[in-house]
């Protein structure tokens, strides 16, 4: 159940950065709560599944970051025309 609100709390986080936000910044808003390992474990889930998408930015030949947006379909798991049984939503979404 642990990792099912992670996810909901990604999407919705990522819902509200239009931009997008990088892993560092996803990071950084759960480390508090949750270990590394689940965070990256959560992005990769909601990633295979297509809720998010990344983007790999180069700055230069060897520096580069992802950036990480909603998708449209994780917009749908969120306002509930989707179900997902992997993804708790959060309650403020609903």
């Amino acid at each position: 159940m642990r990792q099912k609100a992670l996810r909901g709390k990604i999407l919705h986080l990522l819902r509200k950065t239009i931009e997008g936000l990088d892993r560092d910044g996803i990071v950084h808003v759960f480390y508090q709560y949750y270990k590394l390992s689940e965070i990256e474990e959560a992005l990769h889930y909601l990633e295979s599944k297509g809720y998010i998408q990344s983007e790999e930015i180069k700055l230069r030949p060897r520096l580069s970051y992802k950036l990480y947006r909603i998708t449209a379909k994780g917009i749908d798991v969120l306002d509930g025309s989707e179900e997902e049984k992997g993804i708790a939503v959060p309650e403020e979404d609903l």
